[in-house]
């Protein structure tokens, strides 16, 4: 790692460390006199995610952290962001949708799987040559990832009692790692 890339950890690490000390100096909601003038403390809300995230969001910028982008934005099926106005959609990072939640990003998959499915699109082979193009995408393999984890044939029609299966699978591979419980899965399925 170079040494620009270490001095951007350790100015990060420091920065973080002065906002921790900064929000515990006094109780949650002190006003303080500056000048005369009362100033209610910076810190009132003890979520410090407005704070962390766009560091976390600038270390995965710099490659620091190994969080995969989909799972960092909370669409786990790496969803374009083509200017649907999602169900939770907090914004986009220049490609892809950010969601308040991953039920709610894994809502989204479930929506594009059910218009994938009134179209006729309803085999892994379709769905996936649908969802990932050869355009942009190693769709065979892809193709035959999901297949192989979820124990069926390419050609196999995927019904709404396998969408969890699917679903699971599509997040292994977009994102290298499936790291939701299948009850946080089903919440997105079951929402849409």
């Amino acid at each position: 790692m170079s040494g620009n890339k270490w001095a951007i950890v350790a100015f990060t690490i420091g920065a973080i460390g002065w906002l921790i000390w900064w929000r515990n100096r006094a109780p949650a909601g002190t006003v303080e006199i500056i000048d005369g003038a009362a100033v209610p403390d910076f810190f009132e809300s003890p979520d410090f995610s407005t704070i962390t995230a766009p560091v976390i969001n600038f270390l995965d910028d710099i490659g620091m952290t190994t969080k995969p982008r989909g799972i960092r934005n909370n669409n786990p099926g790496n969803i374009r962001d083509n200017g649907t106005n999602w169900q939770g959609r907090i914004g986009g990072d220049g490609a892809y949708v950010i969601f308040d939640t991953p039920e709610n990003g894994i809502r989204a998959m479930t929506r594009v799987l059910m218009s994938y499915q009134a179209r006729g699109i309803d085999t892994v082979r379709e769905i996936i040559y649908t969802w990932a193009p050869p355009s942009e995408n190693n769709t065979a393999a892809y193709m035959q990832a999901v297949a192989s984890a979820m124990g069926v044939d390419p050609d196999t029609i995927i019904t709404r009692a396998s969408w969890l299966a699917l679903v699971k699978a599509i997040i292994r591979h977009e994102n290298g790692q499936q790291p939701y419980l299948d009850s946080t899965i089903v919440n997105g399925i079951n929402a849409a």
